[in-house]
């Protein structure tokens, strides 16, 4: 579902801009969810 992964990487990076996860992690994390 696009609408869910749309959000999924809105709340990543606004995870990562707020400092809870790293670059390494942010990075990790958003290409698994576009491999979805």
């Amino acid at each position: 579902n696009t609408d869910t992964q749309g959000q999924q990487l809105l709340d990543l990076k606004e995870a990562y801009d707020k400092g809870v996860i790293s670059e390494k992690e942010y990075k990790r994390a958003k290409s698994k969810i576009l491999k979805q």
